[in-house]
This record gives structure tokens, sequence and C-alpha cells, in this order.
């Protein structure tokens, strides 16, 4: 246990460092790595030219993200609790862009189930939508985001040392007091709209969807007795979509009702906290798993970005063999030399 004599209270910064660092570190490696090569495969295949596929590139991106300034949370959460010193620039900056990707994954995850539902429900709707105008819709709701949550959080929190009194106990790189209650309505308005009512919609989305695709299954032993192969596709292609939206609301939901949660009640912090910093590594905890499991998800819920990915990653194991045997042969060579 350790004692900072200006917060007047004991935190586990012992425990609380072999967590984080034991936790958060290998999950931002998994997710930067995963969510790059996610991204790499879909950019770079012209097979997965599809308006889905570019959200989901999108979505790895936003995840990427996150991956990268995961440093910053976690020594916002250790090193840096008592007294950020990696400058006020950096604190602003974790704030917007944490805040900016959270909201445009919500958004982006809303877009997909809506896509999806459309997609059972009006087919001939669905596919006038071309790739190119999922594109503008990309950038469209990458905006927003970044209007609605990067800005806001680039003026509303900064790095302040942790002064004597104990009202104003939270971390170092925190909320500015002085816009609290800004920030409170901010919180009930905008947060209800990009993370509650986004989960309703989802929710609500995803179940419709599913139940048109069960109704549409009803079909198969008929399709079957058929014998078309066209309508064979579409069977498969229906539970497909069963398959690969439940795992990304699924993992969405995992990650941000406890995100939207610890926002609404715990920043400002509370008295409590001692609870605050284990609500907060839970909260983020989960929220990098959420992101490590999407681009597992992604690959499993399409076989074709599955069997993309597989290909790229036996090119670089292939690779990395013939780098190995030629540095053997060539250092075999250099000791039968001398």
């Amino acid at each position: 246990m350790t004692y900072d004599a200006h917060s007047n209270f004991s935190l586990p910064m012992e425990a609380g460092l072999f967590l984080t660092c034991s936790t958060l570190i290998p999950l931002a490696l998994f997710g930067f790595f995963a969510n790059a090569i996610t991204t790499f495969v879909v950019i770079r295949s012209s097979k997965l030219r599809s308006t889905f596929n570019c959200l989901i590139a999108s979505l790895c991106v936003s995840d990427l993200i996150s991956a990268i300034i995961s440093p910053l949370n976690i020594y916002r959460r250790t090193w840096g609790y008592y007294n950020w010193e990696w400058s006020d620039f950096l604190c602003k900056m974790f704030w917007s862009i944490d805040t900016w990707t959270s909201y445009a994954t919500s958004v982006h995850i809303f877009c997909f189930a809506t896509l999806r539902f459309i997609s059972v429900q009006w087919p001939i709707i669905y596919r006038r939508n071309k790739y190119s105008r999922a594109c503008i819709y990309i950038s469209v709701m990458w905006a927003v985001s970044f209007v609605a949550g990067f800005i806001p959080s680039c003026i509303w929190f900064k790095a302040r040392p942790r002064p004597p009194l104990p009202l104003e106990k939270g971390p170092s790189c925190h909320l500015d007091t002085k816009w609290k209650d800004e920030f409170n309505i901010y919180t009930w308005v905008v947060y209800s709209i990009f993370f509650y009512l986004a989960m309703i919609l989802i929710i609500v989305l995803s179940i419709m969807t599913i139940v048109k695709v069960k109704l549409s299954g009803k079909a198969t032993k008929e399709i079957r007795q058929r014998g078309n192969e066209n309508d064979r596709n579409n069977a498969r292609r229906e539970k497909k979509i069963i398959l690969q939206l439940s795992l990304i609301v699924s993992s969405f939901l995992l990650g941000y009702i406890p995100r939207g949660i610890f926002h609404n009640t715990s920043i400002p912090p509370g008295p409590d906290i001692y609870g605050n910093w284990w609500f907060e590594f839970v909260t983020y905890l989960l929220l990098r798993i959420s992101e490590c499991l999407d681009p597992i998800f992604y690959n499993l819920g399409s076989r074709k970005i599955r069997l993309e990915t597989t290909a790229l990653l036996k090119g670089i194991w292939l690779k990395v063999c013939a780098l190995k045997k030629r540095i053997v042969s060539s250092t075999g060579h250099a000791q039968n030399s001398v």
C-alpha cells in the first residue's frame, strides 16, 4: 500500500500497477495487431469491397486508435495518477480521442445493425447502396463523432496537480472542475444519445433482423426439396447474418454498457475514490476485451475475411521461416570459413 499525503485516502498502487500492466498492456498489443491486420486485409482485397466490410474496416480503425492511446490510459491509472507529467496536451488528447472513438464505434454499430435490417427486409433498397456511398456515410459518422466527442473533451479535460483539498481527489488528468455543471448536462444529453439510445436501437434492430431471418428460414425444407442452389445459398447467407450480427452486437454491449454507466456516475469522481478507481479499471478492461474480440468476431462471422486473413498470416509465416533459414545458412557459412 502506498499513501499520497495530498489525497487523504490509501490507494493500493502496487496491486494497481500489477493488474493494470499485466492486463491492459497485453490487450493493447493484441488489439493493435489484430485490428491492424483485419483493416489491412479488408482494404487490400478487392474481393472484400462491400458496404458491410467497409464498415468493419472503419470499426477496426476505431479500435486500432484506441489501442494506440492505451499507454496514456495506463500511465493515467498508475504512475501519472497523482501527478500527470506527460504534458497537458497529451492529457487532452487521451480524453478527446477516447471519447471520439467511442462515439464513432457506437454510431458504426448502429449503422451496421440498420443496414443489416434493411438488407433482409428490403433487399432491393439495400442493393442501391454502393461502396462509394458507404464511404461517404462513414466519413460523416467520423465527423459527427469528432464534433460531439473530441472538441468538448479537448476543452473540458486537463492535467493539473492534485490539490491538498479532499474535494478534488480524482486522477491528475481528469475533468476540469470549473466545467462540472456543463459536463453534467452534456453527459445526460449527449451520452444518452450516443450510448443509451444507440444501444436500445441496436438491440431492437438486431432482434427485428433475427426474427425476419428466422421467419424466412421456415421455408428451408421447401427450399431443399426444390433443390435450387440459389435458394440454398440464400439460406446459408441468412444464417451467417445472424451469426455476424449477434457477435458484433454482443461485443459492443460488453464494452460499452459499463463505459456508459461509468461516465454517467463517476465523472466527476464521487466520494468513494477507491471504489471509483476499481470501477474505472473494470470498465476499461471490458472495453479493451471488447476491442480485442471485434477482429476475431469479424473473421468468425465472414468466411471471406477469414480466408484472406489466413492467407496473409500464412504468407507472413512462410517469409519469416525463409528469412530464418537464410540467417542460419549464412551463419553456418561464416563459421565454416573461420
